[in-house]
């Protein structure tokens, strides 16, 4: 267990989304593994750092609330969230930091090691501890010109050393030197579906390394293509969508529900769609049609009675796959125990089955997985999938089908390192 300081500079919006979402997120990635570390969260006022709350990392979430979630390559739940009376850090120039206080413990958020910063950060927290957040307004956090307070007199023992917090911590971003340990090619899957070089496979077989924000521990993965469809109207021809695989993730701090169904579509062009033009053609011809036929198939749009008999079908191919397995089934009644320890075993299945169905009725997504898409075609096609609106809560609040672009990537290793056991690698780029 590691103690860090997140900041969340002077941006008040940012700061109330951590608090109020119990979430943080971080613009590049870390080596380390986050969970159950101590994180003292921070905003600046008046230039200066001060701490607002303390909170224990989590576990990784897929779920980004900002603005902007592509600039977030990171982001975990916190818990044990605690509250204090605001108080600036600028004590911790007094450390074996000194001057450059701002640059080792924030910038980047790494671990602090200094054993007196650990103390006093602690024992001042401790001192100020309250029972509610302490509502900031956009007043304290940037006042108007002229309504500042007054400026800290900024003294230069020589000419390169810097002296003031103001000039040591301008913004929070790791700037450390990127030691790249290989470089790569892009090359092309074949397809969708062989067996060695198609992406749905490879994908599949190496999920929870690709998607490290997706826990398997809080997550199933059915990879079964042909265990769920949707269901027409009686006596009408119609087709069919069938998604490539679905998967069930659990997260109790969800507002929508512990549980989120997400529909997995698997696209490639590949080898065989190498023009623009047959690549534009494909996307709105075949994949885009493809998800608005899952979109459709869950929302209010669709007759109740048509969408009742395809929740009940796929809850129950759901609950005869995690039937077959043991592992799967502990995990169901892990979480369903986290939600409520006092719950029966024999009850457990039918409290899933009332969850599952919360998530069809207000907590879809609907994650298209390919080899290639554009920033507009990703915001295109979330456009008309969030259009979609879903029976929501008892409480009516709307909801919509989310929507996930991810694309995954063959690599080729140029500079093959014999210690390596294959010259092949995914990437991913989503959201």
């Amino acid at each position: 267990m590691s103690v860090r300081i997140f900041s969340c500079g002077n941006n008040l919006e940012n700061l109330n989304i951590c608090i109020n979402e119990n979430v943080i997120g971080f613009r590049r990635m870390h080596n380390d593994i986050l969970y159950d570390d101590i994180v003292y969260i921070v905003i600046k006022k008046d230039k200066i750092s001060h701490c607002c709350a303390r909170a224990m990392i989590s576990n990784p979430t897929d779920y980004i609330p900002w603005e902007q979630p592509e600039l977030y390559v990171l982001c975990y739940r916190i818990k044990n969230i605690e509250f204090c009376k605001p108080f600036s850090l600028e004590f911790l120039k007094n450390t074996t930091a000194g001057n450059y206080w701002g640059v080792k413990y924030i910038r980047g958020s790494h671990p602090i090691k200094d054993e007196d910063a650990l103390f006093v950060l602690s024992e001042t927290f401790n001192k100020n501890i309250i029972n509610k957040f302490h509502q900031f307004t956009d007043t304290d956090i940037n006042p108007p010109k002229g309504k500042r307070g007054r400026k800290k007199k900024i003294d230069f023992e020589d000419n390169n050393r810097i002296t003031d917090e103001v000039q040591n911590e301008e913004d929070e971003e790791d700037n450390s030197f990127i030691d790249i340990m290989s470089t790569f090619k892009v090359v092309k899957f074949k397809n969708e579906t062989d067996e060695n070089y198609g992406l749905e496979n490879l994908v599949n077989n190496n999920f929870y390394k690709l998607f490290n924000h997706i826990q398997e521990q809080n997550s199933i993965l059915i990879p079964q293509n042909r265990m769920f469809s949707t269901k027409g109207k009686e006596g009408v021809n119609g087709i069919i969508a069938i998604p490539d695989a679905v998967l069930i993730s659990f997260d109790k701090e969800d507002k929508k529900s512990c549980m989120k169904l997400n529909i997995i579509e698997y696209e490639c062009y590949g080898e065989d769609k190498v023009t623009s033009t047959r690549k534009f053609d494909y996307l709105n011809s075949h994949i885009i049609p493809q998800l608005i036929r899952f979109a459709s198939t869950f929302s209010v749009v669709t007759d109740a009675s048509i969408r009742e008999k395809t929740v009940e079908s796929w809850i129950d191919n759901i609950v005869s796959y995690i039937d077959k397995d043991h592992a799967l089934e502990n995990k169901i009644y892990t979480w369903l125990k986290e939600i409520n320890p006092q719950l029966r075993n024999s009850h457990i299945f039918d409290k899933f089955r009332k969850e599952i169905k919360k998530s069809f009725n207000n907590n879809i997504r609907i994650m298209l997985i390919i080899d290639e898409l554009t920033g507009e075609q990703r915001e295109t096609i979330k456009n008309i999938i969030n259009s979609f609106k879903l029976e929501g809560n008892a409480k009516g609040a709307p909801c919509h089908i989310e929507f996930s672009g991810c694309v995954v990537r063959l690599e080729y290793m140029l500079n093959y390192d014999s210690s390596s056991t294959s010259k092949y690698a995914l990437s991913i780029q989503d959201n």
